[in-house]
């Protein structure tokens, strides 16, 4: 197999993992959950984080300048970090979020910047300009129809 293809494989089983593991957090995080699914949650958690630190240590070691490598992706330092490890600061809910954002970084980047040579960013620029505006326009124009009883759809929901 390629090298290339190698590390192509090796960025999309970890980039589903990643995905697999913000959505089994973001579950047992909103939606109550009997403690036996926590715990497997947890574990999975844990294993992944394993498996990131091992990642960012082979990359720390085959940097060529380990300290630019630490300034540059010291959130990933955030993202290997289990989750039980925070349950001493249960008030500081906001880690798991900053944990998602440190997950996500690097396909972020990539994500971005496809927005951006596509001009997507325009469209979806566009769209929510014109989507605040027309609600704007909406609601300056109608504002007695605030009720959800008076939408003609809503008797025929219910019927």
């Amino acid at each position: 197999m390629d090298y290339w293809k190698l590390i192509r494989a090796k960025e999309i089983a970890l980039l589903f993992l990643i995905i697999l593991d913000i959505v089994l957090l973001s579950y047992i995080s909103f939606y109550p959950s009997n403690p036996l699914t926590v715990n497997a949650i947890n574990q999975f958690d844990l294993v992944l984080c394993i498996i990131l630190f091992i990642e960012f240590s082979v990359n720390l070691k085959r940097a060529e300048d380990r300290k630019k490598f630490l300034l540059e992706n010291w959130l990933d330092i955030i993202a290997f970090l289990p989750v039980d490890f925070f349950r001493a600061f249960r008030f500081i809910r906001i880690i798991r979020v900053v944990k998602v954002i440190a997950l996500f970084r690097k396909y972020l980047k990539k994500f971005f910047t496809f927005l951006v040579d596509t001009h997507l960013d325009q469209a979806v620029g566009t769209l929510l300009i014109a989507l605040v505006a027309g609600t704007m326009f909406f609601y300056m124009m109608e504002s007695g129809v605030n009720s959800s009883s008076m939408d003609p759809w809503t008797p025929s929901g219910t019927v």
